[in-house]
């Protein structure tokens, strides 16, 4: 099975755990965030299949970083 990399970003720790467990158990590589600015960073790393963004964070949220990847 090949391995799908996912990136989770939340600053909510509990929701982040579930989330990494459930993603984990489908097979997917879970990269994780607590802001917006630790997202945007990973993206430069490597392209996820599936990415997870919470609205609400502190530094960066996710719709900042919606309006920064897609102004690239």
């Amino acid at each position: 099975m090949t391995t799908r990399t996912a990136i989770v970003c939340d600053d909510d720790r509990t929701l982040v755990k579930i989330m990494e467990f459930v993603l984990q158990k489908k097979g997917f590589e879970v990269r994780l965030a607590d802001n917006g600015q630790v997202a945007l960073q990973l993206l430069g790393e490597a392209v996820p299949g599936l990415m997870f963004l919470d609205l609400e964070m502190p530094k960066k949220d996710g719709l900042a970083v919606l309006a920064e990847l897609q102004a690239t």
